[in-house]
């Protein structure tokens, strides 16, 4: 037999119950404790039962949150307080905490980049005050999305961000980065969204998961998930039925008239107006400038017919058009309703017998806002509607009316739909989709439709198309080799060329922020606006450093090393390098020494790198780069010791090509490693000074005397100049492809004075 488990209750069972008996005294206590017992053991099978209905289940016209109801008197739809969540989509917060004006992006061959208002910009700083004030009317209504980052950021689609400073330092662990979402401070910034110059992440998209939690601020968290608030009991009136509803124009532009029709379903929402929020908008054509402000919840109606009328006759065709732009007098919402949809029973309410065309909410309300640069911050396409659906409404034709002619509706009027308070939300398609992503989608990164990616390449194709028809009469770009990219590869300003330029300008301007040294460098420099000058260098993390802690921001972690020392052995060719060549004298051995007066195979090269993927179209055959130093020119031989016993070095740019990458190596002579062996190499001195080698000297700093008379020592001869010196170089590269069919490329240059035909 199964257990039997009862429900708590004020009231206890008694059984059996008590019998009055012969030798009872009679007292009038005596006699009520049957009837007590007997009352207790009613309420107590009383709240049983009432559990039990709990137990199956609570019937939805039993649930009374947000509950609509008739009171069969009159036409207004009535729905109780309560409670819901809904997407809110509205960008006209009056209130900003910041301003955003992109800077770049616009072209094809631009990265996308956001100019960051400050703390400082008027107004904004008055707003972030409100945050601490205690006034009332200063009121922010926060809503937590404005301090948080909420994607993991990457640097391309196969790579995630490693935060390397979080294998020693706990607070900064492998996260979104957590320092992206405070207030900026006084001075401006800019943020790429796809910034493959980041040195947070040695490149790759981290750039918009710092932007994405600023656009948060400034548009205060646009569709966003808020909880919406009924405190008190709202109501709406219903218009009656209109047979003109169903109007429509036939293939003749006449106006046909439906008498057939004899019911309409309406749907009754509630607008959403957040409790994070003053006030929320909506769309009303009834107003002035078709937006309508609400600081509560209220009810909204879609009606479930509007007549169809026509524009003029175009050519031999009707042109249909909606009545009035789909709304009806008092701004309802209105669908073209199919009078068949009343007469089948196979749709609609079966167990109530309601058939008809049923307007659907998230269609025709739950809409999305126009977020584009180009609307004013009053426009109406800014404005999302967001509603919860509560019922549907049967309006009928033979409805009856009440004392003042109003028609009535009952109980049977009405259906209740409510979806238990929560609005529309994605499929599970559209959140697998949006969770695949690479990197995240948000505000800052939206998805691209195929609309638009057609769009985007039809601009494309027409834009070569263009340029490739200027170059008709002087040959198209599939003949000439010609200039396909160039760039910049800085060594930044903590320990490169952009360093020297700091302390050059802060000595002869004056203290500046990073940020306005930056600028002033960019302009007095030639440089485009839009280049970013990064703090650590643009090189490639040396291979030694990504082995050891916090890679990349120490000062030697860039810097790789070539080194071998001989065994002063001249007769062993094969101790000192790792690869050589054949010689006529023996073909069995390998060179694999360097020359040197001194230590027949000994070499300390110092060299950084930088690899660069390329994508090739498909007029190119081959390519090449061009390399010059920028601002600096590098050692190329060592200080000797008193016994001579240095090693030799190298000094100078070169590239190493592929298919589809090429790498840019630069090398110059600093500290080398004794015979001895002392360890002087960067790996076990990352933060040694002794490997700057370059030689920082611009129009500017040549201008400047330095500190010493001429090396003639005479008073009467000029000054010396002043200059720099940098760890890092800076370089300016081009890319010239050529074609594969340039009639002026020759494959062999073997023999006496080859000839090469010039184009």
């Amino acid at each position: 037999m199964a257990e039997v488990n009862f429900y708590e209750s004020d009231y206890r069972f008694h059984s059996p119950v008590r019998y009055f008996t012969a030798n009872d005294p009679y007292y009038w206590e005596v006699d009520n404790i049957p009837l007590q017992q007997l009352m207790e053991n009613d309420l107590w099978l009383r709240d049983q039962v009432r559990t039990l209905s709990t137990k199956d289940g609570v019937d939805r016209r039993d649930f009374n949150e947000l509950k609509p109801y008739v009171n069969n008197t009159d036409n207004l739809v009535r729905v109780k307080p309560g409670r819901f969540t809904a997407r809110i989509n509205d960008t006209t917060a009056s209130l900003k905490f910041m301003t955003i004006q992109r800077i770049a992006g616009e072209l094809f061959s631009e990265r996308p980049t956001w100019r960051l208002a400050t703390y400082n910009t008027p107004g904004i700083k008055d707003n972030i005050d409100k945050i601490v004030s205690e006034v009332a009317d200063d009121a922010t209504f926060m809503n937590g999305l404005m301090e948080r980052a909420f994607t993991y950021p990457s640097k391309d689609p196969f790579t995630p961000y490693v935060d390397y400073r979080a294998q020693t330092n706990p607070w900064n662990p492998a996260l979104p980065l957590k320092d992206i979402s405070f207030w900026t401070n006084g001075n401006e910034q800019s943020i790429t969204t796809s910034n493959w110059v980041d040195w947070r992440s040695g490149g790759g998209f981290t750039g918009d998961t710092q932007l994405q939690p600023l656009f948060m601020k400034f548009w205060r968290g646009i569709a966003r998930t808020a909880v919406v608030d009924v405190p008190e009991e709202l109501s709406i009136e219903i218009p009656a039925f209109n047979i003109a509803d169903f109007d429509y124009f036939d293939e003749n532009g006449n106006s046909v008239r439906r008498d057939n029709a004899e019911v309409r379903i309406d749907l009754v929402f509630i607008y959403s107006k957040p409790i994070d929020a003053l006030e929320s908008r909506v769309i009303d054509k009834t107003s002035g400038n078709g937006i309508r402000v609400i600081n509560k919840a209220e009810l909204g109606i879609v009606k479930g017919a509007g007549a169809i009328f026509s524009k003029a006759p175009t050519g031999d065709r009707i042109v249909p058009q909606f009545d009035d732009g789909g709304q009806d007098e008092n701004g309802n919402t209105q669908i073209v309703a199919s009078v068949a949809d009343s007469k089948t029973t196979a749709g609609g309410f079966t167990a109530s017998g309601i058939h008809g065309s049923f307007p659907s909410p998230d269609d025709l309300m739950n809409v999305a806002p126009l977020i584009a640069e180009q609307l004013e911050t009053n426009d109406p396409l800014l404005i999302g509607q967001s509603i919860l659906p509560v019922a549907y409404i049967v309006v009928r034709k033979d409805t009856s009316t009440n004392a003042n002619g109003v028609q009535v509706l009952s109980d049977t009027s009405l259906v209740d739909i409510r979806p238990f308070f929560r609005t529309t939300e994605l499929t599970y398609s559209e959140r697998a989709g949006i969770a695949a992503a690479i990197p995240q989608l948000s505000i800052s990164n939206p998805v691209v439709s195929k609309l638009e990616l057609r769009y985007e390449t039809k601009r494309l194709f027409e834009d070569y198309t263009s340029k490739f028809a200027a170059l008709q009469n002087t040959g198209s770009s599939e003949e000439i080799p010609r200039i396909v990219g160039n760039g910049y590869i800085l060594g930044g300003n903590l320990h490169g060329v952009e360093a020297v330029l700091h302390d050059m300008y802060t000595q002869t301007l004056g203290q500046k922020t990073p940020a306005e040294l930056n600028a002033i460098i960019l302009a007095r420099h030639g440089y485009n606006s839009n280049l970013i000058i990064p703090e650590l260098p643009d090189w490639d993390i040396a291979k030694w450093a990504l082995s050891v802690d916090d890679p990349g921001f120490s000062r030697n972690d860039y810097i790789n090393t070539y080194y071998r020392q001989s065994d002063q052995n001249p007769n062993d060719l094969r101790q000192y390098t790792d690869y050589g060549f054949y010689t006529d004298a023996d073909r069995d051995e390998f060179i694999r020494r360097f020359g040197s007066d001194r230590f027949e195979g000994n070499a300390n090269i110092h060299f950084v790198k930088k690899t660069i993927r390329i994508a090739k179209p498909g007029w190119m055959g081959d390519y090449f780069v061009n390399a010059q130093f920028l601002n600096c020119v590098p050692l190329s031989n060592r200080y000797n010791s008193i016994d001579d016993r240095t090693f030799p070095g190298a000094a100078d740019i070169w590239i190493s090509k592929r298919p589809d990458r090429f790498t840019i190596y630069c090398a110059w002579v600093a500290e080398g490693n004794d015979v001895g062996g002392n360890s002087t190499l960067p790996y076990f001195n990352r933060d040694s000074k002794n490997y700057g080698g370059f030689f920082v000297m611009t129009d500017e700093i040549y201008a400047q005397t330095g500190l010493r008379d001429a090396l003639t020592g005479s008073s009467r001869s000029p000054k010396e100049s002043r200059g720099g010196v940098a760890l890092y170089p800076s370089i300016t590269f081009q890319v010239v492809g050529v074609p594969t069919n340039y009639a002026g490329t020759r494959n062999s240059f073997a023999g006496v004075e080859p000839l090469l035909n010039l184009t």
